[in-house]
């Protein structure tokens, strides 16, 4: 799924439309297909984390979402469109000389229209948006600040972990000076994604692991290091895996994080992947982190601690990327009543903490849940 920056950089790309009239428009969905933008001028084009707005006359908002698929396309209008024209569920015409300019939104997630004056209301549950200006200018350290701040007065410090990445030791500074103790250091656990995404060898990330894990200890930080794809690292290229793990056995990493970022993985599939890291590095500890696309992370999470995994992540009531992480209620039960461990976490406490999240994010559970 494109994340907030791409929407941002998707919005920076669409900037031109803000005082061109629509010439012609066309939504393809069955709920706004009446709706037209004709004649309206574009006054306002931004992201809000990943979603994506437009406000025409000052009257309508066009609220798009790209979900897993969505794309934007930008052409002269009567020009071929590069997309099957059944994907469309946005055409925008804008007025230009010599020709006008046609933007077609494909395969677009979520397509909404309502009044500009309904924004602030229809929004409110989306929180803040920490690509906004605002946090560019310190908005996001002080968030961080206050969490640690926080931690500190309740001697929770340990239990703060902040996601850091391998920047030259940028995020570390402004971690450390935040207050964070305990960094989660990014890297990657598939050879695709260091090759196509870090345009680094195996042994270059690797070396760059460690030179973050010494700068970390230097500034007095715990490290965990998570090892993003590891799933498709362990499916598609595990001597990869091994390399970069044989090569960070003797750091001093806390945690080795194993996540099904895509979520591919079954129970069995996870449970062979996790014994086969317990079974080469019984010294080291290994913490899972499940995602729902196929609605087996409670599966695949106690397949992961059967295994012989120590740790594993959860959320409130389940919410994460796309169709969400392993839910804390459904996971607490199954170790406990299925696995028979031991977590420390009071089941009759779960209920509340998940009335007051729904609170705050605005996104319900249905009674099922409850």
């Amino acid at each position: 799924m494109p994340e907030g920056d791409s929407v941002l950089q998707l919005s920076n790309r669409l900037q031109f439309m803000e005082g061109r009239r629509v010439t012609s428009s066309s939504l393809r969905v069955p709920r706004y297909a009446t709706v037209r933008f004709d004649g309206l001028v574009c006054e306002e084009v931004w992201p809000y984390g990943k979603h994506l707005f437009m406000d025409f006359g000052g009257e309508l908002i066009l609220h798009t979402h790209l979900k897993m698929e969505g794309t934007w396309a930008i052409h002269y209008a009567g020009d071929r469109w590069r997309k099957p024209g059944h994907s469309a569920r946005v055409v925008l015409q804008m007025e230009n000389a010599p020709r006008d300019i046609e933007l077609v939104g494909h395969w677009l997630g979520h397509v909404g229209v309502f009044p500009t004056r309904e924004f602030e209301q229809r929004m409110a549950h989306l929180g803040p948006d920490i690509l906004a200006p605002e946090w560019e200018e310190g908005g996001f350290e002080e968030a961080v600040r206050r969490i640690a701040e926080w931690a500190a007065a309740k001697g929770y410090t340990d239990r703060i972990e902040a996601l850091g990445f391998i920047d030259g030791g940028v995020s570390l500074d402004w971690l450390g000076q935040a207050g964070c103790r305990v960094v989660n250091l990014l890297a990657k656990g598939s050879l695709k994604h260091c090759r196509e995404q870090l345009r680094r060898t195996p042994q270059e990330h690797l070396c760059d692991i460690r030179a973050t894990i010494g700068g970390a200890v230097a500034r007095g930080m715990k490290v965990n290091v998570y090892l993003e794809d590891w799933s498709n690292g362990m499916q598609d290229s595990p001597g990869y895996v091994y390399t970069i793990l044989d090569g960070l056995a003797d750091a001093p990493v806390q945690r080795f994080m194993c996540p099904d970022t895509l979520g591919i993985l079954d129970p069995y599939a996870t449970e062979r992947f996790c014994r086969d890291m317990v079974t080469r590095y019984p010294q080291l500890r290994f913490d899972f982190h499940a995602h729902n696309d196929y609605d087996l992370a409670v599966a695949n999470t106690a397949a992961a601690v059967k295994a012989g995994f120590h740790g594993v992540h959860v959320t409130i009531n389940g919410l994460g990327e796309r169709a969400g992480n392993a839910p804390l209620s459904s996971t607490v039960a199954v170790l406990h009543d299925r696995l028979h461990c031991l977590t420390g976490i009071d089941e009759t406490k779960i209920n509340h903490v998940s009335r007051m999240v729904e609170t705050y994010t605005g996104i319900r559970l249905s009674l099922i849940h409850i």
